[in-house]
């Protein structure tokens, strides 16, 4: 928890200097690959829409945000569901099965804002992705329909680019 902490204090004075050019795709893949078998094991049907996609941004934040993003999907989906992940130039999404909220949505991205009865994480994950987000001046939000929840990451091209 403490290096949850330490992390969302660098991310809100924005002490990261090592933004540089990288293939987002290649971290997602990557980390999809590293979490393979466990989707495997819950027997969760992951589909992918995968584009090249360029961003400037550190690269330890990158592999932080995909990690979290993920580790999120595997923590509140039941067995067998379904995943599907999104990356092209506008957004990424990543959507899975699963009941409705049993809280408000606002409390996702707060720290400490565990909604799930039971849920052992420490509450730390998406305010993480929230602040990643926030410092690369993108916008994430969550939806919630057909019985899927939607985690989607807006990039703004401009700013991406001026960078």
């Amino acid at each position: 928890m403490n290096k949850g902490l330490l992390l969302l204090a660098k991310l809100e004075n924005d002490a990261f200097p090592d933004k540089q050019w990288l293939s987002l795709d290649n971290v997602l893949r990557r980390n999809l690959d590293l979490m393979d078998d466990v989707f495997q094991h819950q027997s969760m049907q992951v589909v992918q829409f995968i584009q090249n996609k360029q961003v400037f941004a550190s690269s330890s934040l990158m592999e932080i945000l995909i990690s979290n993003l993920l580790s999120n999907v595997l923590a509140h989906s039941s067995s067998e569901a379904k995943v599907i992940i999104t990356l092209n130039d506008q957004y990424l999404e990543i959507s899975n099965d699963g009941e409705p909220l049993t809280f408000e949505p606002s409390r996702l991205f707060i720290r400490f804002g565990k909604g799930a009865p039971g849920y052992n994480g420490n509450g730390l994950g998406l305010s993480i992705v929230k602040q990643t987000c926030i410092a690369c001046q993108w916008d994430i939000t969550y939806s919630y329909h057909r019985g899927m929840h939607h985690f989607k990451i807006s990039f703004d091209n401009l700013k991406t680019q001026i960078e």
